[in-house]
């Protein structure tokens, strides 16, 4: 029986990401110039194996074959990743431990920009966060992304942390972040599994105590920082939903993830939105190309995917009840 609704799982979350869709890839690029904290292993990316399994033979030999083999060190806390519960707090979940069906699921975006944007060191107030539910006209999804903006300078070390230098001190960090106030409201606000948000840290910059990570952790409600936001202004957030994959590693107190916002295609196929992200080829009725998967650009870079076929909120919702009744049943 387990078995059977674990693959059911699957398959609805399969159904799910074949629905059409806008993807927003929300991670920023994990290599050896990834910022580091301070006290932290700086990423390493070293390719050990790199070329032919027998360099004696031609390359078109059909016995030749190429080969690549890529070694990873450094610590899980950087890059666009997951802070688990037991990070903070002891006892507490490992990442391997967080109930799979939190990874994914409806969120809300909260756009801070003007509050932030003269003020790096700025604390995210309970009133900044009420003020969401109160235009939105409804209470927040289980996902929650605080989005400062600070994503737009991933490029410039000094302008995303505060400081060029990777070694000194973190008093020298100046960035937004979540106040204890607010990190207080969410732990009590119930049915929130996870926060992000686009800069170093959840914890303001200046933060010496790290209240907002340890008023979450401990309520496990995961963490997610170093969020990619750059150009999301000019994407549709229509009924959007977030896929964080941290990888499963045991007794983790933490992983580099990949995360995807998908939206909903605008219903209005001549929006200004969808004639900036959506090619001539794409049309109401799905995408008229050999592949139902067709990577876009931003700045020079892929971010936008559009993908075939109408989304299904209540799809989702099965899916979600699924994976719920797969858990309780251990």
């Amino acid at each position: 029986m387990k078995t059977f609704l674990y693959l059911t799982g699957c398959l609805c979350l399969f159904l799910k990401l074949s629905s059409a869709h806008l993807v927003f890839d929300m991670s920023h690029d994990f290599s050896n110039a990834t910022h580091n904290w301070p006290d932290a292993t700086k990423i390493k990316i070293i390719p050990s194996v790199a070329g032919y399994a027998i360099p004696d033979l031609p390359e078109d030999d059909e016995n030749n074959f190429w080969i690549e083999v890529t070694d990873i060190v450094g610590e899980v806390h950087l890059g666009t990743h997951l802070d688990a519960p037991v990070h903070f707090a002891k006892g507490e979940w490992t990442v391997d431990q967080i109930p799979p069906e939190r990874f994914f699921g409806p969120v809300s975006i909260v756009d801070l920009r003007h509050k932030v944007k003269d003020n790096a060191d700025y604390e995210i107030t309970v009133n900044d966060l009420a003020e969401w539910e109160i235009v939105n006209r409804r209470k927040f999804d289980p996902l929650i992304v605080l989005w400062t903006g600070w994503g737009s300078r991933w490029a410039d070390r000094s302008r995303y942390m505060g400081t060029q230098s990777d070694t000194d001190a973190s008093n020298l960090h100046h960035f937004p972040g979540l106040s204890r106030d607010g990190a207080e409201w969410l732990a009590k606000h119930g049915g929130i599994h996870g926060v992000g948000i686009d800069t170093a840290s959840l914890d303001y910059g200046q933060s010496k105590d790290f209240m907002a990570h340890r008023t979450l952790l401990k309520n496990r409600i995961f963490i997610m920082e170093y969020l990619n936001t750059d150009g999301l202004e000019s994407f549709p957030l229509v009924n959007p939903y977030l896929i964080v994959t941290p990888l499963k590693i045991t007794g983790g107190s933490g992983s580099p993830v990949r995360a995807l916002l998908l939206s909903q295609l605008p219903d209005d196929s001549t929006s200004k939105a969808s004639r900036v992200l959506i090619p001539s080829r794409v049309t109401e009725a799905g995408i008229a190309s050999p592949s139902n998967f067709v990577p876009m650009t931003m700045n020079g870079r892929p971010m936008f995917y559009p993908i075939s076929q109408q989304p299904d909120r209540s799809l989702f919702l099965d899916c979600q009840r699924m994976l719920r009744i797969q858990q309780l049943l251990g």
